[in-house]
């Protein structure tokens, strides 16, 4: 390891960030958080209140192409975004069932492709702003709460369901096929795709993360040292100079855990958190080091890298 790399090493220490947060509220408030952070230079010392009425949001996205357009997927299927932090927000749900939850957003750098995961497959859409779905080959009746785009230039897209493992497509949606080494009836809470595009980490209810090296076609196992049947919901990576991976974090229903060794290996890293879930991570998209944690009581920062 380069001096460099060394570094960003030292012991970890989560900080109170807010603690006006139930369950959902720690779904959601690091998301939230990171979205503040990269629309505005110092985030704001307490949370404020949007003025609209937008439902309860089980989903949220950082436009990646403007870096300031907030999306939100609620659970009375609506898709709305919002310029002003959070403060009003523009409906975009024409062409979704009012019945499905939006549990998953996903949206190219060009904005060319804006999927949706819901508790009924997967919605695409189109340059009319349109909504339909793209669930060829999905399991009926499953819902999407994961999705990731992955491979050379985002040509394969994934698909975590909650009871049968991650599928793919190559055709932008029009079919879908699983992909293998996932346990029986895998339910997926989340894709990451890390910088070289090829590998994906996969956060799986009561059986911790998963693993693909080929753009998500084959999974295996990670977790050495994290309790078995552990439900994993997110996992964040830490980044040198020259950014390459150093560091892996992983939430979990048994707290906040960190690898060096590309998860085959993790230790716990909950130095300043309560005995709690942790059930989201963010990242300042300027400064990897500094970390988000939603949990069950509140939002916890980390400015060394949890490393």
């Amino acid at each position: 390891m380069s001096e460099a790399e060394a570094t960003i090493l030292p012991p970890t220490t989560w900080f109170e960030r807010n603690r006006q947060a139930t369950t959902y509220g720690g779904l959601i408030l690091g998301l939230l958080l990171v979205g503040i952070i990269a629309i505005a230079t110092t985030p704001p010392p307490t949370w404020g209140k949007p003025s609209g009425q937008i439902g309860h949001p089980l989903a949220l996205l950082i436009d990646p192409g403007d870096g300031q357009t907030l999306y939100a997927g609620t659970e009375a299927g609506k898709i709305l975004s919002s310029t002003d932090t959070g403060q009003s927000w523009v409906d975009h749900s024409a062409g979704l069932p009012a019945t499905l939850a939006v549990s998953a957003l996903l949206r190219s750098t060009d904005g060319t492709r804006f999927l949706a995961g819901t508790s009924a497959g997967v919605f695409a859409q189109d340059a009319k702003k349109q909504w339909s779905a793209i669930s060829t080959g999905l399991p009926q009746g499953d819902g999407v709460d994961a999705l990731a785009f992955a491979g050379t230039n985002g040509a394969v897209t994934l698909a975590g369901t909650e009871r049968h493992g991650i599928y793919r497509t190559l055709d932008a949606g029009k079919t879908w096929t699983a992909a293998t080494g996932l346990p029986d009836s895998a339910d997926v809470y989340n894709l990451l795709t890390l910088p070289d595009h090829q590998t994906i980490l996969a956060s799986l209810i009561g059986a911790g993360v998963y693993r693909s090296t080929d753009a998500g076609l084959t999974w295996a196992a990670l977790g050495q040292g994290i309790p078995a049947k552990t439900d994993a919901f997110a996992v964040a990576p830490i980044t040198n100079a020259k950014g390459a991976v150093v560091v892996l974090l992983a939430g979990t229903n048994v707290g906040m855990w960190r690898s060096t060794d590309g998860g085959a290996t993790w230790t716990a890293a909950n130095t300043g958190l309560p005995k709690t879930r942790v059930i989201s991570l963010g990242q300042d998209p300027r400064q990897s080091q500094r970390v988000l944690a939603g949990t069950d009581v509140g939002v916890f920062v980390t400015t060394d890298n949890s490393s």
